[in-house]
């Protein structure tokens, strides 16, 4: 198209307004091409620099009986001044020993971060029930 553009730039007379005005709408029409399409990268850009979703689809879900809950709580409970005590270092230790208590006495084989991970949920419960419903 450039070319024909190029060989037909002599024309004179009553169409030389109507080819003069056709090539500034062309001029503009690739200016504006030009910036729609520079926008366009730009956002595409812009997406393949955010992180990509991850979904995590090998999630274990741990089941706690009634009574695992409870003795769970129980220890937790009776051994609250030695947790506070301790420095955020030893309290891996501290939900070490409490999972190896559990898996003991009733046959598990819950991790440190499974049991830790528990505890907090059922706070996390408490309140919200507290909050809510009282």
């Amino acid at each position: 198209m450039k070319k024909y553009y190029e060989r037909n730039l002599f024309i004179r007379g009553k169409y030389s307004q109507i080819f003069f005005n056709f090539q500034i709408i062309n001029i503009f029409y690739k200016i504006f091409y030009n910036h729609s399409e520079m926008e366009r990268r730009q956002r595409q850009r812009q997406r393949s620099n955010s992180q990509p979703h991850v979904t995590n689809y090998n999630r274990i879900i741990t089941i706690w009986t009634d009574e695992e809950t409870e003795y769970l709580i129980d220890q937790r409970m009776s051994r609250n001044d030695e947790f506070w005590d301790l420095n955020r270092n030893e309290r891996d230790e501290f939900w070490q020993s409490i999972a190896a208590k559990i898996n003991e006495i009733f046959g598990t084989t819950f991790t440190s971060l499974q049991v830790k991970t528990k505890w907090k949920n059922l706070v996390r419960d408490h309140l919200v029930s507290k909050f809510y419903f009282d």
